[in-house]
């Protein structure tokens, strides 16, 4: 019976001995790329695996911005603000995250305020724009509550997780939306990169996890 390539190369280890083997252990160790050369190597394959995501159909690199989506990630901020949300913010990430286009940032102080943000998005959500979250939120259970809305999310925040997180610095190459209403960026300034030792410095969030498959 022909045996195929895999198990050829099996049987061919089975004889071996104990010292073959080890004699082939050390030559392919000394072959093998260091640490930083096989990490180097991953990246590589892996921005290149990555490249479709931030692609149509087509082939064609994603436009840098979404008119359409970004009106309604603005929309949803507004909302936010109608229930006195702080520190809110709109990120276009379109170029920097593969599972989604837009995010929106708030802080709330408690959890009245978390739901009443939460009840106020939604319904503008769903009476302006026809839109409904992906997952239903049931308010109360965190202190960070996600509305995915699949091309836009609103994460909603207590001080504390937001600062801990810090998802502006993580997608600090998403670029941030102008708003028509006045608020304190979420975003850290210059003078506080710096002083925090700069972007090689910075946490990797825990992220959520999408309640849909990653576009």
């Amino acid at each position: 019976e022909e045996l195929d390539e895999g198990e050829a190369e099996l049987k061919m280890y089975e004889a071996l001995t104990d010292d073959e083997l080890l004699s082939i252990a050390d030559e392919a160790e000394a072959n093998a790329p260091t640490w930083r050369e096989a990490e180097d190597i991953a990246d590589s394959r892996l921005n290149s695996d990555m490249e479709f995501l931030f692609q149509d159909l087509q082939g064609n690199p994603l436009p840098p911005r979404d008119a359409e989506l970004e009106a309604f990630a603005v929309s949803l901020a507004t909302a936010a603000d109608d229930v006195k949300a702080q520190k809110i913010g709109v990120y276009n990430v379109m170029q920097c995250c593969s599972w989604c286009s837009y995010m929106v940032i708030v802080s709330v102080f408690s959890r009245p305020q978390l739901g009443a943000v939460i009840a106020r998005v939604q319904k503008r959500a769903a009476e302006e724009h026809g839109r409904e979250p992906l997952v239903d939120a049931k308010p109360g259970r965190s202190e960070w509550e996600v509305l995915d809305y699949g091309d836009v999310v609103v994460h909603i925040m207590s001080p504390r997780q937001r600062d801990f997180y810090d998802l502006e610095s993580f997608y600090q190459e998403g670029e941030e939306v102008p708003l028509p209403f006045p608020q304190q960026s979420g975003r850290a300034s210059p003078e506080r990169e710096a002083g925090a030792g700069g972007r090689g410095t910075k946490r990797k969030p825990l992220l959520p996890a999408p309640s849909r498959a990653p576009r």
